[in-house]
This record gives structure tokens, C-alpha cells and sequence, in this order.
């Protein structure tokens, strides 16, 4: 599947601004994962819209478009976190996802000792399924796994 361009593309509700990478966020990073390239999932960063600092990002991938299914990640930096950044992303990023990319189910996945990341997803309004054994491999270490949830009712759009 090839999703269409995020040029230009910019999701804000206050809280959060969402954007393509720029090349001052690409030389902090270093590298561009080959799926970017290859139009199979992106990025976008999360900058605080206040002061357009630079506080993480996150992204869709993992598109199975056979079913409209797609996973959403998110990271944001040390110290910013606990603000709100990962759940205002979560909940702009999914609902572009069902508008604009059609897909109708989008999913979590956080492994069971990534408590932030489980409150993030909570927080963000993503509903928590169950866990799945040894579904996330980690530096070489096998890792149960929580799955979360969104579909489009959840944010009040139609399937």
C-alpha cells in the first residue's frame, strides 16, 4: 500500500502540533527508517505549538489494507513527558486516520512494562483489549504486550 503524501500536512488541537519531519528534526535524529521511503507507514513530529519545541514523535504503520487496519506509535522525549503530548498526538493522529485514510480500526501495542505508554494510550481515549504473549521483541528480548484500540465511532464518525 502506498499512503498518500504528509508534505504540508499539519494536525493541531492546541495542545500539540503534528508535521512532517524538517531538516533540522531529521539531523537530530540521524536516520529515516527505509519504511518511510517505501510509503508503508510515517511520521510526523510532535512539536509543543507555544514554543515549536521539538518534543517527539508519531506515526501510523503496519497498515494491513486488506482489513484497514494500522498501528499507531508514539515517543516523546524525556523531558517532556507527562504533558499531554502523546495522548493530544494519539487522538489527532487516529482521527486522520479513519478521515482521511479510510482505515477502520487502529491499534496500540505497548509492551506490559511500559506503564507511559499504557497510560498514554488510556489517556487518549484508546480502549484496552487484552494482552498478547510474546508479541513484541525488544533489544532481543521476547515481551508480552497490551493492545489497544480506536475504531471510527470512538471519535463519532460513521464505519
Amino acid at each position: 500500500m502506498n499512503i498518500p503524501p504528509v508534505d504540508g500536512l499539519v494536525l493541531s488541537d492546541g495542545k500539540v502540533l503534528l508535521r512532517p519531519y524538517q531538516r533540522d528534526d531529521i539531523e537530530r535524529l540521524k536516520s529515516r527508517p527505509a519504511e518511510w521511503a517505501a510509503g508503508n507507514s510515517f511520521e510526523l513530529v510532535m512539536v509543543d505549538p507555544k514554543n515549536s519545541r521539538f518534543v517527539g514523535a508519531c506515526g501510523l504503520n503496519q497498515f494491513r489494507m486488506e482489513h484497514k487496519i494500522a498501528n499507531l506509535g508514539y515517543w516523546v522525549r524525556r523531558t517532556a513527558m507527562g504533558r499531554g503530548y502523546a495522548p493530544a498526538a494519539t487522538r489527532l493522529l487516529a482521527r486522520f486516520g479513519f478521515e482521511q485514510l479510510g482505515l477502520n480500526r487502529i491499534e496500540i501495542v505497548a509492551a506490559v512494562g511500559n506503564i507511559p505508554s499504557q497510560r498514554a494510550a488510556e489517556k487518549a481515549g484508546a480502549i484496552r483489549e487484552g494482552v498478547l504473549r510474546a508479541r513484541l521483541s525488544i533489544h532481543d528480548k521476547v515481551h508480552d504486550a497490551v493492545i489497544y484500540s480506536f475504531i471510527p465511532a470512538d471519535f463519532g464518525i460513521a464505519a
